[in-house]
């Protein structure tokens, strides 16, 4: 290692060095070395997205850990069979026997029913169900739907007077 001049301000320097310590001219031949606040820069940016990286990990981890264990609010017991499934039951039932089951509305009626059994009734007294007829027209008509509670199946079925089950 040699001291040569500065080509700027004229004082001795390493010929190693990329740029003179005293008026920061380069020196001639000798790449600019890297910066000592680019490296530590660096390397404190790779640490934070190493750790967001591990964060991220770990609250997926986590996810999924508790999703499979379904947080602890799994039950082997059946759900009770209520009036809400009883005419959910009804109104498909409606729906398909229509002949369009896509544009047909049956209204939500409350169970006159008692015991075993839920009955519901669309009628002048209440609300019909709306269906289309075969010229495509939208008609109110009369329906009464029975549900059993016990087997949670449909027991009869009448639309518009006549009996579907």
């Amino acid at each position: 290692m040699a001291l040569i001049n500065c080509k700027e301000c004229g004082k001795q320097i390493s010929d190693q060095a990329s740029s003179c310590p005293h008026c920061g001219a380069p020196v001639a031949g000798n790449p600019p070395a890297p910066s000592a606040t680019v490296a530590p820069l660096a390397a404190e940016s790779v640490r934070k997205t190493s750790t967001y990286k591990y964060i991220l990990y770990g609250t997926l981890v986590l996810l999924v850990a508790i999703s499979c264990m379904g947080g602890g609010k799994t039950s082997n017991t059946p759900r009770e069979f209520n009036a809400t499934q009883a005419i959910f039951l009804c109104e498909h039932a409606i729906k398909q026997v229509s002949k369009d089951p896509e544009k047909a509305k049956v209204p939500m009626v409350s169970n006159v029913g008692s015991g075993d059994e839920y009955v519901f009734v669309w009628g002048p007294q209440t609300k019909l169900t709306r269906l289309r007829n075969g010229l495509g027209l939208e008609v109110g008509v009369p329906a009464v739907c029975k549900v059993s509670h016990s087997q949670k199946k449909m027991t009869s079925l009448s639309v518009d007077g006549k009996t579907i089950f």
